[in-house]
């Protein structure tokens, strides 16, 4: 028996391979978008937050995107956070950033008790939007704001920065040459010490403020089902964790979508998991590497028998600055937004209401996956 497994090891040992690849071709550019082409926007920051500096600083190494205004709440911020981002026109006023004449689309970065409120001002002044995910607190919200951008034939997105990751486009086209035969489960978790990291102050830990672990956490393991599986409701959600103070702190969910497919995620807001994301499926498995959620490598396992497998790496660097964070920038790999950031300047550019790589499908289907398991797990405390 020791022999075999010896004989195994070494079989796999002599099938890796590892790649440094080219930059897979982007879901939007296969789908009609033109990556030739340079679509100038307007953009306004709504909100003078941490993860708004990161997106400015992303959108620096856009073509045609030009960061004109900003808003926040007091004239001391605004005016701080205009001037280390080199942003000329300055408001308090959202409403008024909003109805701006010289801005095309706003980005809003507020806090997620406030993104609907935000996303529908802009969208009733005929604005573009990109909302930090999530998009609102529940599914309710998440369709309202998706109806009212279709009314209007107004660009929307949820910023989901994760799905646009070369090293996740590289996954879906994986999946979807049938790298892996039929795609049969997912396992995803992801999970941090918010405490450490974010602080007790943090919006994250306030019931009042839409606080807890699946919104801003859980999002990025439920996103995984709908792009392996499709938009489709699965036939079962089961979902049970922990809370604290009036919010969830952990969880562990299991997603039933029949013919023997199934997702099983997990969050938590308390411990570093090793933050992977599997596609397991007939002829092999895909894996996201850590971190899962803003990952640079992915690895192709293609089945040759039980136990052994023809092992492909494909690393995709993110542009420098990186890191956990990089110098300057507040969260992990956050230079990566502009594999999004372009592909919005694309889409828009189309003349698209969404992005392809998650789209208002797939939002609203997140977001009633989270509903369910956040219901059940608040349920039983």
């Amino acid at each position: 028996m020791a022999c075999r497994r010896r004989q195994k090891e070494r079989i796999k040992r002599q099938l890796e391979h590892e790649r440094e690849s080219e930059d897979p071709v982007p879901l939007d550019v296969t789908q009609g978008s033109q990556s030739h082409q340079t679509t100038h926007l307007r953009w306004g920051i709504l909100g003078a937050s941490n993860i708004s500096s990161d997106w400015v600083k992303s959108l620096r190494d856009v073509q045609g995107a030009e960061i004109v205004a900003v808003a926040a709440r007091t004239q001391a911020k605004v005016q701080k956070w205009a001037d280390e981002h080199g942003i000329a026109e300055r408001y308090t006023d959202y409403n008024q950033l909003c109805a701006s004449a010289s801005i095309d689309i706003v980005y809003v970065g507020t806090i997620t008790k406030l993104h609907r409120d935000h996303v529908m001002l802009a969208l009733e002044h005929g604005k573009h939007v990109v909302v930090e995910k999530p998009i609102g607190v529940n599914a309710a919200e998440a369709r309202e704001l998706i109806q009212v951008a279709r009314q209007k034939r107004l660009f929307l997105h949820e910023g989901m920065w994760t799905r646009f990751m070369p090293a996740v486009e590289k996954c879906r086209s994986l999946m979807a040459e049938g790298a892996i035969g039929d795609p049969v489960a997912v396992h995803a978790d992801f999970g941090f010490n918010a405490v450490e990291f974010e602080g007790l102050s943090s919006p994250m830990f306030d019931p009042k403020l839409a606080g807890g672990g699946m919104l801003p956490v859980g999002c990025y393991v439920v996103q995984t089902a709908p792009m392996v599986f499709g938009s489709k409701s699965p036939n079962k959600i089961a979902a049970a964790g922990t809370a604290a103070n009036g919010v969830d702190t952990s969880a562990g969910i299991t997603l039933e979508y029949g013919d023997s497919k199934l997702a099983v995620l997990a969050y938590n807001l308390q411990g570093e998991t090793q933050e992977v994301t599997d596609v397991v499926g007939t002829k092999g498995r895909i894996r996201l590497q850590s971190p899962a959620h803003c990952p640079e490598r992915v690895t192709l396992m293609q089945a040759m028998g039980r136990g052994v497998y023809q092992t492909t790496n494909f690393t995709f660097p993110i542009p420098e600055p990186k890191g956990y964070p990089a110098p300057n920038w507040h969260y992990p790999n956050q230079h990566g937004f502009v594999y999004q950031a372009r592909a919005v300047h694309r889409c828009v550019g189309a003349g698209w209401l969404e992005c392809p790589q998650y789209s208002h499908d797939e939002v609203q289907k997140t977001m009633e996956i989270m509903d369910e398991a956040k219901r059940q797990i608040m349920e039983r405390r």
